[in-house]
């Protein structure tokens, strides 16, 4: 993690990982510790109270999103606008539900 000063980095003493996010926020919902959550799945949570900031101002370490589909000659245009529209939010830094 690292914030605009300072990097940090801590090893747990109880630990459990789920690769989905779903059940990482209803985890954390239930008090089963923190989580790493991204903004468009805890955002609403967050403003009614529900889930508290423990670490505002870090940041996790960035990390590369890939859109995979088939190679074709001609991608077809729902694809093609969707890979876009993906492009396009990721670049802007906006990770905020819409």
């Amino acid at each position: 993690m690292a914030s605009s000063d300072a990097t940090s980095s801590a090893t747990p003493t109880a630990f459990r990982d789920t690769p989905r996010m779903p059940l990482a926020h209803a985890a954390s919902l239930e008090g089963a510790g923190i989580a790493t959550l991204p903004t468009f799945l805890c955002s609403d949570d967050l403003a009614v109270g529900r889930l508290v900031a423990v670490l505002d101002g870090w940041t996790m370490a960035p990390m590369r999103v890939y859109a995979v589909f088939p190679s074709a000659r001609q991608v077809s245009p729902a694809v093609r606008a969707f890979v876009d529209l993906l492009a396009a939010h990721f670049a802007s830094g906006d990770m905020a539900a819409k």
